[in-house]
């Protein structure tokens, strides 16, 4: 929902569940602004943390390929 919401929904290139509750992420070209924005918002509300992440610049000005691995806020 908040991927949609944000408008990043039609950027995902993937997205999984993994075996320890986590979720992995791929952008294969995402505005950053408009991921960073995002990543801000969510923070401290969904229940996970970001675990590692890999971000490479493109081709065009403000658009990256972005790998996400969260993993579930210990409670």
């Amino acid at each position: 929902k908040a991927l949609r919401e944000a408008g990043l929904r039609a950027d995902v290139a993937e997205l999984a569940n993994t075996a320890d509750g986590g979720i992995t992420l791929r952008f294969d070209a995402v505005r950053f602004s408009r991921l960073a924005a995002w990543l801000s918002a969510q923070s401290g509300q969904w229940g996970y943390d970001l675990d590692a992440f890999t971000i490479e610049r493109g081709e065009r000005e403000d658009v990256v390929a972005a790998d996400l691995r969260l993993v579930p806020v210990p409670r």
